[in-house]
């Protein structure tokens, strides 16, 4: 019984199984050719993509670009452009620099452009940079290479090269006036803010008091405390009848400092004012220590006078006395002269100067036993270029 209910259920099954596969197919008959037309109708529309895709979208003309002329030169064009950049990554003068990029990024341009299928926005950016640089090359073009009149060429290559450019010069000089002075003229008033001078040729004076008057030649910067801080001028300044000057007049420099294109030439005046006060204390430090030697040297002069003086008097006192020709009186006219030293502060310095003067060796004339005649007669025969002899 097993067996057989066993069997009748695998029938079944089978029998079922059948069923299904036939139905499966006459349903997949049914729906082939739908399935098939529609795939056709997807493959179509992607073919249809493709091939809208493939077709070129050149900037330029299609028939410029597919000439093989033009093919030839693609990859001369982009292998330039890219030297190009190389070549101005390794400047140091900005005006090579900016022009290399402008060549660098103009072949770019070029290379996208000849393209079948060019990439936008590489040409797009390549077109930018080509702008943003050629831009900056004008401007240091505009600024290096400015065209100054003979004068103002003089004047900037001899005074103002070394602290600004020519395009800051030429602005500075567009606020100044070249004048001459015919006769004396006064270019500072003491009390009052100055304006900014610079002497050209000829001389100038700074009246320091009532009769005291420092010369100032050419190349002198006069004003420049007063102009810049704004502070009243210490002492008048006149320009002496020839003097050839440049006058900026305050209000004028001051406005072209404020502005942004005077910031440049701000920063050139105050180094050039800076270097003009170290000239000017150098120059003072000079003077002092000069008349500081010369007045050193007068007081020792005075000095060896005076002493000179008080060794001719003792030896006088001691001519007169009865005992001037006994031997060895000599010994107390330098006794009395070492007590004179000790009590006038007098250096053994100038007393051996003047022994020196003297023709006299006061260790032998002591060793010596000589007197004061004797010694009277060595300073007479001695040679003294201040004495006149008849």
């Amino acid at each position: 019984k097993f067996v057989l209910l066993s069997w009748r259920q695998a029938s079944l099954i089978m029998l079922r199984c059948a069923a299904g596969r036939r139905l499966a197919t006459r349903l997949g008959a049914a729906s082939q050719p739908q399935q098939s037309s529609a795939f056709a109708r997807v493959l179509g529309s992607d073919r249809l993509a493709a091939s809208s895709t493939d077709a070129p979208t050149p900037v330029l003309p299609l028939d410029f670009v597919q000439k093989e002329a033009v093919k030839k030169i693609i990859p001369i064009v982009g292998n330039g452009g890219y030297l190009a950049l190389a070549g101005g990554f390794l400047m140091t003068d900005p005006l090579a620099l900016r022009s290399l990029m402008v060549c660098g990024y103009g072949s770019l341009v070029c290379y996208h452009s000849l393209q079948l299928r060019p990439l936008r926005i590489p040409l797009c950016g390549s077109l930018f940079f080509v702008c943003v640089n050629t831009s900056f090359a004008f401007q240091i073009m505009k600024e290096r290479f400015v065209s100054l009149t003979p004068s103002e060429a003089e004047v900037y290559e001899e005074h103002f090269e070394s602290v600004m450019s020519k395009a800051d010069f030429k602005k500075l000089s567009t606020c100044s006036e070249i004048c001459t002075a015919a006769k004396t003229v006064e270019l500072v008033q003491k009390g009052k803010p100055a304006d900014l001078v610079l002497v050209v040729e000829g001389e100038a004076q700074v009246k320091v008091g009532a009769d005291v008057a420092v010369p100032l030649k050419k190349g002198a910067l006069l004003g420049e405390i007063s102009c810049l801080q704004g502070t009243n001028a210490s002492a008048n300044v006149d320009a002496l009848p020839g003097c050839k000057y440049i006058l900026w007049k305050r209000e004028p420099l001051l406005e072209l400092f404020s502005k942004k294109e005077g910031a440049a030439v701000k920063k050139g005046i105050e180094l050039k004012v800076g270097r003009e006060l170290a000239r000017k204390l150098a120059e003072t430090t000079s003077k002092v220590v000069e008349q500081r030697s010369m007045v050193t040297q007068e007081h020792h002069a005075l000095r060896l006078a005076a002493y000179e003086d008080a060794v001719l008097r003792h030896m006088f006192s001691r001519l007169v006395a009865k005992d001037a020709d006994k031997g060895g009186t000599a010994k107390q006219l330098f006794d009395d002269l070492a007590k004179f030293r000790a009590i006038e502060g007098v250096e053994d310095a100038v007393h051996a100067k003047v022994m020196q003067k003297f023709n006299i060796n006061q260790d032998e004339v002591v060793r010596a036993g000589h007197s004061i005649r004797q010694i009277g007669k060595v300073i007479a025969s001695a040679a003294m270029p201040h004495v006149h002899r008849e």
